[in-house]
């Protein structure tokens, strides 16, 4: 195809764009359920059986800042509970330290101290009953992310301006793959919408989140800060490709560079989220 694939609408003009647009948010919303499966912070579920009788647990991944965090699990009268954690320093090193459950009803419940925003901890519970010991997870131990509270004028147009940017993006590569007239201009929009929602909210809430405005390189390896950071990057080249380059070279460097920074948006969606909500 010509320079003419970027001007001239194909692929059936209005009603081609719109099914184009209905494609865009399928793969960005399924995406995001895959992130939403994938997510590490989701709680630990599962069940152990303690004094014969089977006890289902929901440990949390995620804990605000704001206050000591709740440990609780069912378990028979006759049981007790240990609750021991230290800070997760990735290298496995570090005393735990530990207090008694108290019992509540059918439940024994901890506390686990509070801390700033930014902290990870790991945990596990240690049942005792007539028939011995019980440790809750039976291997490893629970990661807990600690996060400050994010005011929501902030953390819902963060978000909301990122979705509705990848799947502006998406649609925009799906249009150069067509050469839908209208791929430029989306590429832009994408760009614009990543940088207010990512770029400027991104920082802002990650400062409340974590008590840092940045986590990514150089100044740390957080990968969704620097998954954020290479999407917008590819997608300014795609604009600038998609507004730049002379005419007879727009059709296959400016569709190719657009469709690019479209996969990296797709592939960056499925990245699960950590800690930080960038």
């Amino acid at each position: 195809m010509g320079a003419r694939g970027w001007t001239d609408s194909r692929g059936g003009g209005r009603k081609a764009g719109g099914g184009l647009w209905v494609i865009a948010v399928v793969i960005v919303l399924g995406a995001a359920a895959w992130q939403r499966m994938s997510d590490t912070t989701r709680p630990i579920q599962g069940e152990v059986l303690v004094s014969g009788q089977t006890v289902s647990y929901s440990l949390l991944g995620v804990g605000s800042s704001s206050e000591p965090i709740r440990v609780s699990v069912a378990a028979p009268e006759e049981v007790s509970g240990n609750l021991r954690w230290r800070a997760a320093d990735g290298e496995g090193e570090g005393a735990f330290q530990s207090s008694t459950m108290l019992r509540d009803g059918e439940q024994v419940v901890g506390f686990l101290p509070a801390q700033p925003p930014g902290t990870e901890l790991e945990y596990s519970l240690v049942l005792a009953g007539p028939s011995g010991l019980t440790r809750i997870p039976t291997d490893g131990t629970v990661p807990l992310q600690i996060r400050g509270p994010v005011p929501g004028v902030l953390l819902f147009p963060h978000v909301g301006i990122l979705i509705l940017s990848m799947v502006v993006g998406v649609r925009a590569g799906l249009g150069a793959v067509w050469a839908m007239p209208d791929a430029g201009r989306l590429s832009k929009l994408t760009v614009a919408g990543l940088t207010v929602g990512g770029m400027i909210l991104g920082p802002i809430v990650l400062s409340f989140a974590a008590g840092s405005y940045w986590t990514g390189w150089p100044l740390g390896s957080d990968w969704r800060a620097n998954s954020l950071a290479m999407m917008w990057l590819v997608w300014v080249v795609a604009a600038l490709a998609a507004h730049g380059v002379a005419e007879d070279a727009t059709d296959r460097f400016a569709r190719t560079t657009v469709i690019g920074a479209a996969l990296v948006t797709v592939l960056v969606s499925l990245v699960p989220r950590s800690l930080y909500t960038l």
